[in-house]
C-alpha cells in the first residue's frame, strides 16, 4: 500500500452520489480501452452495463477507495447474488455461459483504479472488504471472469481466484476464476 491515507466507503454511504458516480465514470473510461473509443448512446450503454447498473440496483455493494483531498481513485461494483441479476443475463455477453458456476460462486464483481493508482494495494484492498461483506452476508464465494490471457488475471490468482472454467464466447477466450469465502 502507499503511505498516502486512503479510506473505503459504500456508494449508498455518501452524501454527495452524483459527484461519487461522476468519479467512477472518470476512472472507468480512464481504464477502459474499449470504452474510450465509444462515442453518445453507445458509450452510456457500455458505462451502464459495467458499472452504472450496479451503482443504481446495489449501491451499498459499489465500494469506493478515497485518497488524498477526498478523490475518488478506484471503485468495485458488484452484487452479492449473481443468479438474482436477471438483467444481467440480457446485458453482459457471457453471464449466462458462466451460470452453473453461480451456486458455488454466487458473488461477481468489476474492479478499477485509476492508473496513477495501480499496483499500489488499493485494488487488492477493495477485494478484501468486498469479500468480507460478503461473506458477513452469507455468501460463500466469489467469482469474475476474465480473458484467459487477460492481464488482470493474475492480481486476481494472488488473491486466492483459482480457474473453475474456460469457454469460447462470442471468439473470446474466457476464464471464470472462483474463490470460497
Amino acid at each position: 500500500m502507499s503511505s498516502e491515507s486512503i479510506h473505503i466507503s459504500c456508494l449508498s454511504d455518501e452524501v454527495d452520489c452524483k459527484k461519487g458516480i461522476a468519479s467512477v465514470r472518470e476512472v472507468f473510461f480512464r481504464t477502459s480501452p474499449h470504452g474510450r473509443s465509444l462515442k453518445g448512446a453507445d458509450r452510456e450503454q457500455f458505462f451502464f452495463n459495467w458499472a452504472g447498473w450496479y451503482m443504481h440496483n446495489f449501491p451499498k455493494q459499489t465500494l469506493l477507495i478515497w485518497g488524498a483531498r477526498e478523490k475518488i481513485i478506484g471503485y468495485l461494483v458488484g452484487v452479492f447474488d449473481s443468479a438474482s441479476g436477471e438483467e444481467l443475463f440480457k446485458r453482459i455477453f457471457y453471464y449466462k455461459e458462466f451460470a452453473r458456476w453461480y451456486a458455488e460462486y454466487p458473488s461477481h464483481f468489476h474492479i478499477n483504479c485509476h492508473p496513477d493508482y495501480q499496483r499500489l494495494g488499493h485494488g487488492a484492498a477493495l477485494v478484501h472488504k468486498f469479500g468480507h461483506d460478503a461473506k458477513v452476508s452469507g455468501v460463500r464465494g466469489l467469482h469474475i471472469v476474465t480473458g484467459s490471457k487477460a492481464r488482470n488475471r493474475e492480481f486476481y490468482e494472488r488473491l486466492g481466484f483459482r480457474q473453475r472454467d474456460q469457454k469460447m464466447v462470442d471468439g473470446r477466450s474466457l476464464v471464470l476464476l472462483g474463490k470460497h469465502l
